[in-house]
């Protein structure tokens, strides 16, 4: 919506967003550092939304730029930055491929729950990397309680590192 209340256009909606986009982050690390934590990126949602720019124009603005199979963050930092948009599937297999990533687990079952949240996140996206989700991901994981989680990472604080640690993985510049 315009200021006055009228619906945008496409071209107007996406002229608004781009005029925005410089008051929530000045460049593209700094918008990689926001979102590459959940608690961080939460906040930019929320002021996304409060400048008009709510999860469904999100997915409509992927959709409009043919970037369905992408992160927001790879569109956002187009937008704001003309940087190459990679798809989840090119942020997965890179994390998958990078053996440093997993190497620290000597359980296997703490690299099968990571590599099941990658899979979540190639295909619902970003979504699937909140804070409130990490429960929901061990429980429909094969991992099992959240306490047989917190065994396999060896304790809370450690497999909540190892869920930001992925993210960053995700998010890491290449």
């Amino acid at each position: 919506m315009g200021a006055d209340g009228t619906p945008l256009n496409a071209e107007e909606f996406l002229k608004q967003l781009v005029g925005s986009l410089p008051s929530l982050y000045k460049d593209v690390e700094q918008l990689r550092t926001i979102w590459k934590n959940p608690s961080e990126r939460e906040i930019l949602f929320t002021e996304l939304e409060n400048a008009g720019f709510g999860s469904n124009n999100l997915k409509d603005l992927k959709s409009m730029m043919n970037a369905d199979d992408s992160d927001i963050f790879d569109v956002l930092a187009y937008l704001s930055f003309n940087t190459p948009m990679k798809t989840r599937k090119e942020r997965v297999s890179r994390v998958n491929d990078n053996e440093q990533v997993f190497a620290v687990y000597s359980d296997y079952k703490a690299i099968d729950f990571l590599k099941f949240v990658l899979i979540r996140y190639e295909a619902d996206g970003v979504e699937e990397l909140g804070e409130d989700k990490i429960g929901d991901l061990i429980k429909l994981s094969e991992l099992g309680s959240i306490q047989d989680a917190k065994n396999v990472f060896g304790g809370l604080p450690q497999l909540k590192q190892a869920y930001y640690q992925l993210q960053e993985n995700i998010y890491k510049a290449s």
